[in-house]
């Protein structure tokens, strides 16, 4: 018997747990965004979409006139995510999030 995906893992530790349903789609969502669209690079233009159909990670563009408002999102994402790590919250996720070994993330 195959090795269950990712995703499926991250459901069963959380529903073994009774987290509720909201709580599995938000670790579900953030779990696709890091894995997914792990590297963004503004001086190529280019997005690498990580682990895609088929497990092959691969590249696409970036256009040019989603760079800045990009931008600009993912600093207000990032000063969001300091603030919660300042006031405990994500201090303690759970051992399977790959998460805490994506730097990027």
């Amino acid at each position: 018997m195959p090795k269950p995906k990712l995703l499926d893992q991250v459901r069963d530790v959380i529903r073994v747990k009774h987290y509720s349903m909201r709580t599995e789609e938000a670790y579900v969502h953030w779990i696709k965004r890091c894995i997914f669209f792990k590297d963004i690079d503004f001086s190529y233009n280019q997005i690498t979409v990580r682990d895609g159909k088929g497990g092959k990670d691969r590249l696409t563009m970036l256009p040019g006139s989603l760079k800045e408002p990009l931008k600009k999102h993912l600093e207000k994402v990032r000063i969001l995510h300091e603030q919660d790590l300042k006031e405990g919250f994500w201090q303690s996720l759970p051992a399977f999030c790959p998460c805490k070994k994506i730097s990027k993330c």
